[in-house]
């Protein structure tokens, strides 16, 4: 390997874009301009305007028009079903480690208070 991150990790490993990519899949059909998305993605307006081009030339989010105004919204379905894959599947492995600690913390304390 040369050193150089690549698309995925440029992308998906600075918080910020992550965020943004969030929100988009959470509103596949949804344009948001700048405004929008930063209050959607819990970000100042100046940190979406930064890295919102970067996400386009990528090919994640489309610039499409909002009247007078651009607007970003996903770009592509299949995105958005990959998407909602990861992120189901995400929900269920936190789900099930939340599980599995609580059941050791349970078990460990119901062991601990029989002696």
């Amino acid at each position: 390997m040369t050193g150089d991150a690549g698309p995925l990790t440029k992308t998906y490993g600075h918080p910020a874009r992550l965020r943004i990519v969030e929100t988009a899949l959470a509103h596949p059909d949804q344009a948001f301009n700048v405004r929008e998305l930063a209050t959607e993605s819990d970000l100042d307006e100046s940190t979406v305007h930064q890295h919102k081009d970067f996400l386009v030339d990528l090919g994640i989010l489309d610039r499409v028009s909002l009247g007078r105004i651009d607007g970003y919204q996903l770009a592509d379905s299949e995105l958005a079903r990959v998407g909602q894959e990861w992120r189901d599947l995400h929900h269920d492995r936190l789900n099930a480690l939340e599980n599995d600690t609580e059941t050791a913390i349970e078990d460990f304390y119901g062991v601990a208070n029989h002696k």
